[in-house]
Order: structure tokens, then sequence, then C-alpha cells
């Protein structure tokens, strides 16, 4: 029920979410247990309207308008969720956690193989690093797990989600507060580890996507803002020209390994 993060600092003090009219929103609960006061700060560019927050049998209303407004509920219901139970690749070319934010109720509790593994939380044999070279340092963060993964698979290693062992993980914990750089590394390093690994189809689709974003960007915040005689906002293509200007700077290396080792089996 959420749309992804905006920005506007003047309405409501800075990064906000759009909602439906019915959302579900996970908090980390302190302590492993209820009875946390849990605030969140509504407001609505509609005008005043009335709406329910409900936290297991707690239910509170309260009226929210433009300017925002905290509203404060006890969080009970605890549960944990899955951060991740192996890798997942889709042809689409995205890579995902799998299960990712399920609430943890036994799916996974038997052993299963997987694409690839976390490296938050995972077991490498000796001779699997050793062969493989650990990880692709110009990847630095973000996606370099998946891509070792990968290359594993293209030389006959394969994985297992394991369920006997459970960690416990505090997602994006490295960089949670780093938005700009977390963007960056994530798109770019997605472009890398598609151009060393996806079919060609799915590459071309990836870096046409970029492009054209950056196009819609150049558009829309910086020709027609100065056309309409408004201050262009360059925060956008500034972004996206980096992740081009960085995926262009490592593509020949990745091409160099496609080629390498593309008549591998994955």
């Amino acid at each position: 029920g959420f749309w992804g993060w905006e920005h506007d600092a003047i309405a409501v003090g800075g990064r906000f979410r759009w909602t439906s009219g019915d959302a579900r929103l996970l908090v980390p609960a302190t302590g492993g247990g209820g009875g946390t006061r849990v605030e969140l700060d509504l407001a609505c560019g509609l005008g005043a309207r009335d709406v329910e927050v409900r936290c297991g049998d707690e239910r509170v209303h309260a009226s929210v308008a433009e300017r925002p407004s905290t509203v404060g509920v006890v969080a009970s219901g605890v549960f944990d969720v899955v951060n991740n139970a192996g890798t997942e690749w889709r042809e689409d070319g995205s890579s995902v956690d799998r299960g990712f934010l399920d609430a943890d109720t036994g799916q996974f509790d038997e052993q299963a193989e997987v694409f690839g593994w976390s490296g938050a939380a995972v077991l490498l044999r000796a001779a699997y690093v050793s062969e493989l070279g650990g990880f692709d340092e110009a990847l630095f963060l973000y996606y370099e797990d998946n891509d070792m993964s990968w290359r594993g698979r293209r030389r006959g290693w394969r994985y297992a989600c394991v369920p006997a062992s459970v960690v416990r993980h505090e997602h994006s914990a490295t960089a949670g507060s780093a938005a700009a750089l977390v963007h960056h590394l994530m798109r770019r390093n997605r472009l890398l580890v598609l151009t060393k690994h996806a079919p060609g189809e799915v590459v071309v689709r990836a870096v046409g996507e970029l492009v054209r974003d950056l196009g819609a960007a150049a558009w829309r915040d910086v020709v027609r803002a100065a056309a309409a005689g408004r201050r262009p906002r360059i925060g956008d293509v500034k972004s996206l020209a980096r992740v081009t200007a960085g995926y262009a700077r490592h593509a020949p290396g990745a091409l160099r390994y496609r080629v390498r080792e593309g008549g591998r089996a994955s």
C-alpha cells in the first residue's frame, strides 16, 4: 500500500511516501517484544481526512491535514520476518531476496537449492573462494554477492538454503542513511552484473532504461523548467549521469569477463 520515497522539504519537512487508502507498515520491534510505542508522522495533501491506525487489537483514530501530525500507537503482535532465504534471479534482470519481509510461518523450513546467497550470512568452502578469487572489488558494495554467486554457478558450484541456521540481520545497516550512495551503487552494480552474466537482450533493455531515465530527467527538470522560466532541478540528472559514468568506466572489464567466461554453463 505504499509508493516509493519522494521529497518535499516545504510541505512535509523532508522525505515521505504516499499510501493507498489501506496500507501496511512493518516497524522493527525493539527488545524482541511488544509494548513499544510507535509514532508516525502523517499528512494529507487532499485536505483533512479521518484515519485509523491499527496495530494488533489497538486502534487509534486521528484527523490528518496537510501539515504533518504525529499519531502514536502501542506495538503488539510482534512476529519474525524473513530477510533472505537465498537469492533469486528474475528474467527481467532483478536480483531479489527470497521471502523478503514475508512473515516467517515455516514456509522455508525445508532445505532447498537456491540460485545464490546473501553476503550478510553465508558459509563458503575455502576451495570455492580460492577458485573464484573472492569478490569483484569494482563493485565494492551491493550485488557483489550476487556476482560471486553467478560466477560460482558458471563453474559448477551450487548453493543451498539451510533453515536450521538462523541469523538476525539489520537490513541496510551499513549504508542505511546514505540514500544517494545506495541508489548509485545499486543501480550501477546491477548493470555491471547483468553485463557480465545475463542474456544479451536483458543487458540491452537494462542499459536502455538507464539512458531513457537520464533523458527524461534532463527534459523534465532542465529543459522544460528553463523554458517555463523556473530554476532547473539537477538532482536526478546528476545522480543518473553519475550512474551512467560509473557504468561506462567499469563496463569494459565486465565485457571482458563475459567474453572469457561466456562458454561456461550457468
